[in-house]
């Protein structure tokens, strides 16, 4: 599955967030909250082909990352964007389920299932 926009909301770029997620379902249902929220919402899949959007877009604000996916999983793609001078200062907020996430240099650690409030009140922090 390519790189895709989720639903909108009227918001600047300034509101933008990147959903690093193979989960359809998962991305669909965090999209909405946050889109519900005031925030602008792009995706990718996996590791890849978020690169490959952060490289040809601007930079959202921060990028809720999942851990376990195809192709390229959390803890290279974060590797990987460390390693880029243009892209290294995006803040990452690993979402995840699993209680293995060892070795993962992200700014903050969520773990479903999420909290909203919480959540939400994580992801304000870097705007």
């Amino acid at each position: 599955m390519a790189t895709r926009k989720v639903q909108s909301a009227s918001a600047s770029s300034d509101r933008s967030i990147l959903i690093v997620d193979d989960d359809a379902a998962a991305v669909d249902s965090l999209a909405q909250i946050l889109t519900d929220a005031g925030y602008q919402i792009s995706s990718a899949t996996n590791g890849k082909e978020a690169l490959v959007y952060l490289r040809g877009a601007p930079p959202p604000r921060v990028i809720i990352l999942d851990l376990f996916m195809p192709e390229m999983d959390g803890w290279e793609f974060r590797r990987e964007q460390l390693k880029d001078a243009k892209l290294s200062s995006i803040p990452v907020v690993v979402m995840t389920g699993a209680s293995i996430y060892a070795g993962i240099d992200a700014n903050v650690i969520v773990h479903k299932p999420l909290d909203v409030e919480r959540f939400i009140s994580i992801v304000e922090r870097y705007f």
